[in-house]
């Protein structure tokens, strides 16, 4: 058996594994943790009794979450140096996961919308980033599919937004109709994005932050920009209005209108059903209204 770095280790998992680079990106932040905590770099003698080492480490100063989300990148990746024969034991499936803390729903709530309205209005790129929100709202789809968005995703015509899979983190391909609330909003956006760079855009992003704000760098807006922005919107209204709150927001009242389950996991595009529970909460006002209705006691 030849010895195997876990720089090596990425290496192959490269090699044998089409990902988006989103994900390529996190594998790699994973093992640079890994690699700043630990001396021991051959996969084959880290043992259990390091990775249980580790794990406190990571705890004393991470929530289980975090750990939770190192364990499951270095199994896979420990997986595939059994496979190729580089190691005979996987610690990170041995060691396994934490429980994690119950934490209160990641919904956005209408009132941090609102609040973050008013502050985007008040920038002179505000009816850019507000016709983002509004996208995010309409539709649910992830900040990976919003800053990979092209013109030619979108059809008018029909009403329709295609999410290709080289943005989906699953792969999948889908469509999704566009609202007629939002579809004003993006055709002003259309029309000011032809005034800045001409009339062939087809192949173009749509929310490109860089043709109408010379303070963003880059030729396009990217995912790390996207959720700096919301950061700094959250940091000031004192409130978190993360992109991706909006997803539970949308899949929580559409299943409280709806009751239909199937249509949520649609839009939001899950392999999954019970990926997509994950993003149903409980409706506090329809609770309390069911709360509200039961009989007095006597």
């Amino acid at each position: 058996m030849t010895t195997m770095t876990i720089s090596d280790l990425m290496v192959e998992y490269r090699k044998h594994y089409v990902r988006a680079d989103e994900t390529y990106a996190t594998y790699t932040n994973v093992i640079c943790v890994f690699q700043r905590d630990n001396k021991q770099q051959i996969v084959s003698k880290i043992t259990v009794d390091e990775v249980l080492s580790w794990r406190r480490l990571v705890l004393d100063r991470a929530r289980e979450t975090t750990w939770n989300n190192y364990m499951r990148h270095m199994r896979c990746l420990w997986n595939l140096a059994i496979k190729l024969k580089k190691t005979t034991e996987n610690p990170f499936k041995i060691v396994g996961s934490v429980r994690e803390d119950t934490q209160l729903p990641k919904l956005v709530s209408d009132d941090s919308i609102h609040k973050a309205l008013i502050y985007i209005d008040s920038r002179s790129d505000g009816w850019l980033w507000r016709t983002i929100v509004e996208t995010l709202w309409y539709t649910g789809m992830r900040r990976r599919q919003l800053v990979g968005l092209k013109w030619q995703d979108l059809d008018f015509a029909r009403k329709e937004i295609i999410l290709r899979s080289g943005t989906s983190k699953n792969r999948l391909e889908w469509v999704i109709p566009m609202s007629t609330k939002l579809a004003g909003p993006l055709r002003a956006l259309r029309k000011a994005t032809q005034w800045a760079v001409g009339n062939n855009i087809d192949d173009s992003q749509v929310f490109n932050i860089t043709l109408f704000n010379p303070n963003y760098c880059g030729d396009e807006l990217s995912a790390q920009q996207l959720t700096a922005f919301f950061a700094r919107v959250s940091k000031r209204i004192g409130q978190n209005v993360g992109a991706h709150r909006f997803r539970h927001k949308i899949a929580t009242k559409i299943m409280a209108e709806s009751g239909n389950s199937k249509t949520v996991q649609h839009l939001l595009g899950h392999r999954n059903p019970d990926t997509t529970y994950q993003y149903i909460h409980p409706d506090l006002s329809i609770m309390r209204s069911l709360l509200n209705d039961l009989p007095a006691l006597r």
